[in-house]
């Protein structure tokens, strides 16, 4: 029986290997050949037949299982933390003020459509009003309330065009109202006739 069949060189790299385990597999084979070549050279110095002493000999100033297996460690670069996702990039202020701008246009157009709606029925003008402000209250939702960390640019853009332009829609709009109300309280009053005496 030669040293490197030997029981004992076995068991040791059957222990190496465990101790190995979590290793990638590149290195953890890397070491197991190096061990082997490391062994297979001491014992070749060692005679053609190297007793259990020597082969116990080779394997102590080898360093244990746990040595070599540390060994491994301090010589793996640091594992790197949790990976950190990279900040999205930044929007600039003026990207800011154009998608403001654009509510603010967007209102301005979409106004005299509801206005229109309201003059066909003031029922359609409550619920055009109800309608762009749930719209608007749902996407202001979906931009800033809890959503983990899912992305929520795109909603907090939306909620730049939709904000302004709810806010000139819905003034267009309240203030169509009271002049249909204030019209319609003035034409049922009758026109005003002076009896002079």
């Amino acid at each position: 029986m030669t040293a490197v069949t030997s029981p004992l060189v076995a068991a040791y790299l059957a222990d190496l290997e465990r101790r190995l385990a979590d290793a990638p597999a590149a290195d953890r084979l890397d070491v197991l050949d190096a061990v082997r070549e490391h062994l297979d050279a001491a014992f070749a110095e060692a005679g053609p037949a190297p007793s259990d002493d020597d082969v116990r000999r080779v394997l102590a100033d080898l360093g244990s299982p746990d040595d070599v297996a540390g060994a491994l460690a301090l010589a793996a670069p640091p594992a790197a933390a949790t990976p950190v996702a990279p900040a999205p990039p930044r929007t600039s202020v003026g990207v800011w003020v154009l998608l403001v701008l654009a509510g603010l246009v967007a209102g301005l157009l979409v106004a005299p459509l509801v206005v229109a709606l309201g003059i066909v029925h003031v029922a359609a003008l409550v619920t055009a009003l109800v309608t762009v402000v749930a719209v608007t209250t749902w996407v202001g939702v979906r931009a800033f309330g809890p959503r983990g960390r899912h992305a929520r640019r795109g909603w907090q853009m939306a909620f730049a065009v939709a904000l302004p332009a709810t806010l000139v829609a819905g003034t267009v709009l309240l203030g169509s109202a009271f002049f249909l109300v204030v019209e319609d309280g003035s034409a049922e009053s009758g026109p005003v006739v002076v009896v002079e005496e």
